[in-house]
């Protein structure tokens, strides 16, 4: 999965909980904590699976606006990745 604007709402730490109750990767390539230089909230960057021999990879990508609307996280806080 990948993050969405409305998964922030309640912050970073009750999202980062619920993230760890789910249990399934969460993706999110291309948006960085400033403070850790870690994905955002824990997500992970990417993410290989392989079935029948075949290994496919996925990622996370967000757009800048989209860190417009983190209502509770500040856009200082997060830094694009290159």
């Amino acid at each position: 999965m990948t993050w969405q604007n409305h998964d922030f709402d309640f912050g970073i730490q009750a999202l980062q909980k619920l993230a760890k109750q789910v249990g399934c990767p969460w993706l999110i390539s291309n948006a960085l904590d400033v403070n850790t230089g870690l994905p955002l909230a824990g997500g992970s960057v990417v993410r290989v699976m392989e079935r029948n021999g075949v290994r496919f990879g996925f990622m996370g990508l967000v757009e800048e606006a989209w860190l417009a609307t983190l209502a509770e996280v500040p856009r200082s806080d997060v830094r694009r990745a290159r």
